[in-house]
Order: C-alpha cells, then structure tokens, then sequence
C-alpha cells in the first residue's frame, strides 16, 4: 500500500487537480 501512495506522491497533479486546491 506504501508503494502504490508513493508512487501516486510522484505523479504532478492534473491541472483539474490544482483547481480544487486553489
């Protein structure tokens, strides 16, 4: 489970993404 977090961690977020962080 670790492995897969990380590896999702590593990926940028899509721009739809930082919308909803904004």
């Amino acid at each position: 489970q670790e492995a897969q977090l990380s590896a999702a961690a590593a990926q940028p977020l899509p721009d739809e993404d930082d919308d909803l962080l904004d």
